[in-house]
């Protein structure tokens, strides 16, 4: 439930015949930038409003240069552990989970994404703690990480396919923007950066290693057209296929 500038108070108890109620104070919430340029942040939310942008002028402020100047506003939503999020109309768009809004109520289980930053809101009273509300953040990241990871490996098991987003995406359960996002943070690379590293590595390997062909080899890792397996393997290793043979010959 989200209450404002209302003093701590100390839980109040209602007996009955069978039973003895213990009420808890009220919780308030803080928006928390998970990731960003403002990582570790958390803003309470004390009005009933609060908008959320890049201009100083918002009650919130990002310093993310692709957030609009006044990209969002939160509207509390009593009696629920959640907030309404309505996009104001910004340059790039809000996403909750991966997907684009205009007007959708944001939980705690749900992430926010506005320009490079992502948030969540995070309901607190004097009976939940820090720790818990840590682990409880370290194992959903945990997760993601081992779906992330599976999907790496399958990646690397299979370099000759054809890859669609969509699919990958799937694997994790995520939409795809959603997945493009976290694999990112835990590769460094976008899906599609880290398919075609993993191809050419595994084609250097092939140069130095085998007497195979440079088309055969363009064929094993994945590249159905010559000329952009050359184009690729340059980008990545500064030279064509056939000067890094040259280059790694015995």
């Amino acid at each position: 439930m989200l209450q404002y500038n209302v003093k701590k108070k100390p839980l109040r108890t209602i007996t009955a015949d069978n039973f003895t109620l213990r009420i808890s104070p009220v919780r308030k919430t803080h928006l928390i930038v998970i990731y960003g340029i403002d990582k570790g942040k958390s803003f309470l939310l004390k009005q009933q409003e609060t908008t959320v942008g890049r201009d100083h002028e918002a009650d919130i402020t990002i310093n993310d240069p692709l957030i609009s100047r006044c990209h969002l506003k939160i509207t509390a939503a009593p009696a629920m552990n959640k907030v309404n999020i309505r996009d104001l109309n910004s340059t790039n768009g809000t996403y909750i989970n991966g997907n684009k809004i205009k007007t959708k109520a944001l939980d705690e289980n749900s992430y926010l994404q506005i320009g490079s930053t992502v948030l969540k809101i995070q309901c607190l009273n004097e009976l939940e703690t820090d720790n818990n509300n840590r682990d409880h953040e370290n194992r959903k990241i945990l997760k993601i990480e081992n779906k992330i990871a599976s999907v790496t490996a399958y990646i690397k098991n299979n370099l000759n396919c054809k890859f669609i987003l969509a699919d990958l995406a799937g694997m994790c359960g995520m939409e795809a923007s959603y997945f493009s996002f976290f694999f990112k943070k835990y590769t460094g690379d976008s899906p599609f950066e880290f398919i075609n590293i993993q191809r050419i590595t595994k084609a250097a390997a092939l140069l130095r290693n085998t007497s195979k062909k440079i088309i055969e080899i363009a064929l094993e890792t994945g590249f159905n057209n010559l000329s952009l397996f050359n184009r690729s393997f340059k980008k990545i290793q500064g030279m064509t296929p056939g000067q890094y043979r040259k280059k790694n010959s015995c």
